[in-house]
C-alpha cells in the first residue's frame, strides 16, 4: 500500500516551495548554489537573496544554449555528474530536478552530492515516483514512446534531437523511497521534506491519473508523479548519525 504525501499542486508551487527554502538558507554572503543537471533552464527568476550559480551538464549542446539564451550561470561545465571534479563541501544547495532517473550509476552521483555539500548545506532533489502512476508509465515504456508522447502531445517537436530531452531513462533503485533513506543513513544527512508533486501531465490529465491509480487497488498513486526530498547535511559530523536516523525515521512510513 502506497501512503499519502502532501501534495505540491503544480510545478510552480514546487519551485515556490524551494525557493523559500533557499532564500531562507541565504545570508550575507551569495549563496554558492549548484544546479545538477542544469539543461537549457533555471525555473527561479528570483528567491531573494544573492547567489552564486554553477551549472553542470553532460549535454553539451543544452548547456551551449543556457549560457547563449539565458546567461544566468555563473559557471557552466560541461561533464557527468559522476566523474566531474568539483570540491568537497563547496556547495551551500545543491539543486537536482528530474535528472537522476536518467543516470546509470545515480548513487555515485548521490554519493558526490554529499561530498560536495558544505556542512548545514541543503540538498533539493526531485525524481518521478515509480509508485506513481505516472513514474511507473515511464519507468516500463520504451524510450521511443516518451519522444513520441514529448513531441505529439506535449508540442516539443525537437523532443528526442540533441539538446532537447527526453533522455533515456534507468529509474535505478538508488532514487526510490527505499535507495534515497539508505542514502541519507550512508552519508549522514537529515531528511527535512518529503511532498508528492503535480507535473504537468498529472495537471493535465487529472482524472485519468487518479481513475488509473483506483484500478490499482491501492499500489500506485494517481495524485502527483513526481518526489521532492529535501536533505540538509549536518554543521558538524559528531550530529550525523543523530540526524540520519531521525531523517531515515520521518521517511520510513512513506516505504512501506
Amino acid at each position: 500500500m502506497v501512503r499519502r504525501l502532501e501534495i505540491l499542486a503544480s510545478e510552480e508551487e514546487k519551485f515556490a516551495f524551494i525557493a523559500a527554502r533557499m532564500r531562507a538558507a541565504g545570508g550575507d554572503a551569495p549563496l554558492k548554489i549548484l544546479e545538477a543537471g542544469c539543461g537549457r533552464w533555471w525555473p527561479f527568476t528570483t528567491i531573494g537573496v544573492p547567489y552564486h550559480l554553477t551549472g553542470v551538464d553532460i549535454d553539451a549542446k543544452a548547456l551551449a544554449f543556457r549560457k547563449e539564451s539565458r546567461g544566468d550561470l555563473d559557471e557552466a561545465i560541461v561533464g557527468d555528474l559522476q566523474s566531474v571534479n568539483l570540491p568537497d563541501a563547496a556547495f551551500d544547495a545543491i539543486y537536482c530536478n528530474c535528472v537522476l532517473e536518467h543516470v546509470k550509476g545515480a548513487d555515485r552521483v548521490l554519493d558526490n552530492f554529499a561530498r560536495w555539500l558544505k556542512p548545514g548545506g541543503i540538498l533539493f532533489l526531485c525524481v518521478p515516483d515509480t509508485r506513481s502512476v505516472y513514474g511507473f508509465v515511464a519507468r516500463f515504456t520504451p524510450h521511443a514512446f516518451h519522444i513520441w508522447y514529448y513531441k505529439r502531445l506535449r508540442g516539443h517537436f525537437l523532443a528526442g534531437q540533441p539538446g532537447h530531452g527526453p533522455y533515456k531513462t534507468y529509474y535505478e533503485r538508488s532514487t526510490g523511497h527505499a535507495g534515497l533513506r539508505a542514502f541519507a543513513a550512508k552519508n549522514g544527512l537529515g531528511i527535512e521534506a518529503v511532498h508528492g508533486v503535480r507535473n504537468p501531465p498529472t495537471v493535465q490529465h487529472a482524472r485519468l491519473f487518479r481513475a488509473i491509480g483506483m484500478s490499482s487497488l491501492g499500489l500506485l498513486h494517481g495524485d502527483y508523479a513526481d518526489l521532492l526530498v529535501v536533505f540538509r547535511k549536518p554543521d558538524s559530523t559528531a550530529d550525523s548519525s543523530a540526524v540520519a536516523a531521525a531523517g531515515a525515521r520521518s521517511l520510513a512510513p512513506l516505504m512501506t
